[in-house]
């Protein structure tokens, strides 16, 4: 009786049901179902090494399961706005194997990258890391046929402020897509090549944080990090259990003097 005094009689919004319209709030309309590619969060895999002098190469590591449910990811250099993407940059899309990609595999594009004939070319346009700097995205797409955001890599500075107009952004910059403002991207200085050489044990949280911090990335302008001796030991459970800091696998990465990265598992009793 009181809310009726207060807000007068209910309105009817179907047989049965009353309500006050001016109390509901509005959705989009269909909204889907989600989907598995809902379930992947922002930073579920980081960019672990990445060669924009050619041959393009970029090398994942994934810090949680991504099941074969979700089908297919996708990677892009074109520019983000805020809301949609901008230019007319390659796509690239991803096949995930039949097994899924459990936490702790590398995959990548390029080269002998793990999993590099996974990706196929979208359309006509050629994928093609700007050496000038540029931004990497990977995404899956949503039930409503939305990127959801996994990873953004920016390697030339600071992002771009969002929402400005499209020929604003260019070929090598981009804004930061606002899920991944918190986890799930970093932002370098320019170079040409750069690695991940920060922590590589510990919980997810705590390895979200690390990917994220730029102080962790080795980079150079003269000369490539390639992948050398990644072996199946080094991905699937031996190092989920490294990611979610429950085992005694420790993972190294060494840089030598002739530029070879080097990764290996040291398992202890």
């Amino acid at each position: 009786d009181l809310v009726k005094q207060i807000f007068g009689v209910p309105d009817t919004l179907l047989s049965g049901t009353k309500s006050y319209v001016k109390c509901t709030a509005k959705t989009d309309a269909p909204t889907a179902t989600p989907n598995a590619c809902s379930g992947i969060d922002s930073g579920d895999a980081s960019v672990f090494l990445m060669n924009s002098d050619p041959p393009d190469q970029v090398l994942y590591f994934t810090l949680a399961d991504i099941p074969a449910s979700v089908d297919k990811l996708y990677m892009t250099d074109q520019a983000w706005s805020g809301s949609a993407f901008v230019g007319d940059e390659s796509v690239l899309e991803f096949t995930i194997p039949e097994n899924g990609l459990g936490a702790g595999t590398s995959f990548g594009y390029g080269g002998n990258a793990p999993l590099a004939d996974n990706w196929e070319q979208i359309g006509t346009q050629p994928f093609d890391l700007g050496t000038g700097g540029d931004q990497i995205f990977l995404f899956c797409i949503n039930a409503d046929g939305k990127p959801h955001f996994i990873n953004g890599f920016n390697y030339n500075g600071a992002w771009a402020t969002r929402n400005l107009p499209p020929a604003n952004y260019g070929k090598n910059s981009s804004a930061l897509p606002e899920s991944l403002e918190f986890k799930g991207s970093v932002a370098i200085p320019h170079h040409d090549n750069c690695v991940y050489t920060g922590p590589q044990e510990g919980f997810k949280a705590t390895l979200n944080k690390e990917f994220k911090n730029p102080d962790n990335y080795m980079c150079a302008d003269d000369q490539r990090y390639e992948i050398k001796g990644l072996t199946e030991t080094v991905s699937g459970a031996t190092l989920a259990t490294t990611v979610f800091g429950y085992g005694s696998v420790v993972v190294t990465a060494v840089v030598t003097t002739t530029t070879l990265l080097l990764l290996s598992a040291l398992s202890s009793s």
